[in-house]
């Protein structure tokens, strides 16, 4: 093996190793990835990255990286001055005697933060040179889909078996959803839908491989096909187990990404490939998807009804408390209160009409929480990586084959991420912000390939040839990719 497939290898173990450790939501999940990660980045440093796009990403990354350390820093800084420290120190000061204080209510808070809030970004950093080509891009997405089914499973069989089980440790929340390897239910439904975006990016780019005709002519008539056709349909049937997983979670956020966003992705990119094959009485099978999918859509929709009546104080309570973190962002804007030290400073804000029971420890809202954490900063660390991403993301999603449906995977999940963000903190869990910049990464490399149009085209001839798809006409193309 080359240092290079080594350090995929461990990249891809880090990976599994973080999502199984409730994706490093915690201290010591965090501490325990940061470590592989860095070690993963050390191997990938002795990868040569060329190309500009994927130079910018990975040091934009760092670049990232370095800002929220020396933020965190910053924050945790002593000032011999209260007046220039966060108000709570001078409340000390009056009561103790003592002056000086730092800009965050917690003394070391922002220290204990700092591997959970750079993980994401040293990850992708390291992923760079690891997925830069389209064939590293295509299996990253296979492992995606193997993995996302693995989560799937073992959620299906937690749920049914040992619904109180969880690695070694009761669990006593959510027993009535399918968490998987994590504990909250919208942080699994959001998991379960990027690897489903994942494996549509992995059966897309089987099925340009592949004469759809021919293939469904063989599963007609019940006679063996190729190796590609048998690989689409195992993609679909993980496809499927993944799509059933996130309505198992019993997340309605997770529930309206699928209808809003992944099921209509999902339907242009078969479409796509329907079309090209010339797939007989297209128009009719359209008709029976939709008429599918609305039946689909009514009865998941009268279950999530029934849960927003059960749950509607719940989100009254929530969006109440929205307003009153408003307050907590005006107060403290210039540096805001410290990473992790939005449980400490949000009490006094709290109003009792809101919900006098729990512990508001996170804001629910991770543009809320960012601002109350870093105050204005926070805009600055938003927008750069989505000006990093964004622009070559929108110019790969119109190119043909997997190239843009990579590309287009990534804009939704983004998209996705951004609009649930308005109500969870989905991408606060840093295995979901690792499996986010996972989709990226790879989808900008994909795009950016020099070789990519090169074998589109190559494919795209041989799927109009005469020559037959499968069998041993496939033989050839596999071992070329597998050269490359």
């Amino acid at each position: 093996m080359t240092l290079e497939q080594i350090a995929r290898r461990a990249f891809e173990v880090a990976f599994c190793v973080t999502i199984l450790m409730d994706g490093a939501a915690h201290y010591l999940g965090s501490y325990v990835a940061l470590v592989l990660f860095s070690i993963v980045l050390g191997l990938s440093a002795f990868v040569d990255v060329h190309r500009p796009a994927l130079r910018r990403l990975k040091w934009g990354a760092l670049g990232l990286a370095v800002f929220l350390v020396g933020l965190a820093l910053w924050q945790v800084r002593w000032l011999p001055d209260t007046a220039s420290a966060h108000p709570v120190w001078q409340n000390l000061a009056e009561q103790f005697g003592k002056s000086g204080g730092t800009l965050s209510v917690n003394r070391m808070g922002p220290v204990w933060e700092i591997p959970g809030l750079v993980l994401p970004f040293v990850a992708a950093a390291a992923a760079v040179p690891l997925y830069r080509t389209e064939v590293a891009a295509r299996n990253l997405w296979t492992l995606l889909a193997i993995f996302g089914t693995s989560f799937a499973v073992y959620g299906f069989l937690q749920y049914f078996l040992f619904p109180n089980w969880h690695f070694l440790a009761e669990r006593n929340d959510y027993l009535d959803s399918l968490s998987g390897f994590y504990v909250y239910r919208n942080a699994a439904a959001s998991f379960l839908f990027m690897t489903a975006l994942a494996t549509t990016s992995a059966l897309d780019r089987s099925l340009e491989r592949i004469d759809m005709m021919a293939m469904w002519r063989h599963l007609r008539d019940r006679r063996p096909v190729g190796d590609e056709e048998r690989r689409a349909r195992l993609l679909a049937i993980l496809l499927v187990v993944q799509v059933a997983a996130v309505l198992m979670t019993k997340s309605r956020a997770g529930f309206a990404i699928l209808v809003v966003a992944f099921l209509p992705f999902l339907y242009l990119r078969l479409r796509r490939h329907l079309r090209a094959a010339a797939f007989p009485n297209l128009a009719r099978l359209e008709k029976l998807g939709l008429g599918l999918a609305v039946a689909f859509v009514l009865f998941m929709g009268a279950q999530i009804i029934f849960r927003l009546e059960i749950l509607g104080a719940e989100d009254a309570g929530r969006f109440c408390t929205y307003a009153q973190s408003l307050l907590l962002i005006r107060d403290n804007l210039a540096w805001g209160v410290g990473f992790g030290g939005f449980g400490e400073a949000f009490p006094p804000y709290r109003r009792a009409e809101c919900d006098i029971f729990g512990v508001w420890d996170k804001a629910h809202d991770t543009y809320i929480q960012g601002f109350a954490t870093m105050g204005w900063w926070f805009l600055p660390a938003l927008v750069l990586p989505l000006a990093l991403v964004l622009p070559p993301l929108l110019r790969a999603r119109h190119l043909h084959g997997a190239a843009g449906t990579a590309a287009l995977a990534a804009l939704v999940a983004l998209g996705a991420g951004a609009v649930h963000s308005l109500i969870d903190f989905p991408l606060e869990i840093p295995g979901n912000a690792i499996l986010l910049g996972l989709l990226v990464v790879p989808a900008i490399a994909a795009a950016s390939d020099p070789r990519r149009s090169k074998r589109h085209a190559a494919l795209r001839r041989r799927r109009h040839s005469d020559a037959p798809p499968s069998g041993a006409a496939e033989a050839p193309a596999r071992t070329g990719d597998a050269a490359r």
